[in-house]
Order: structure tokens, then sequence, then C-alpha cells
């Protein structure tokens, strides 16, 4: 992968997990 692919990769996955703690605090909320 280039490292351009990987930053993005890398972004999603960021995304992704803060998109996951987001909704496990408004399912506690």
């Amino acid at each position: 992968l280039c490292d351009r692919c990987r930053r993005a990769g890398k972004e999603l996955e960021e995304k992704v997990a803060g998109g996951m703690i987001d909704d496990r605090r408004r399912a506690v909320l």
C-alpha cells in the first residue's frame, strides 16, 4: 500500500473507532 492509502486507512479506522465510542456513550446516556 502507498503512504497515502495507509494514511487514509488509518484516518478511516480512527473515525470508525470514534463513532463506536460515541455510540456507546449515547447508549449509556
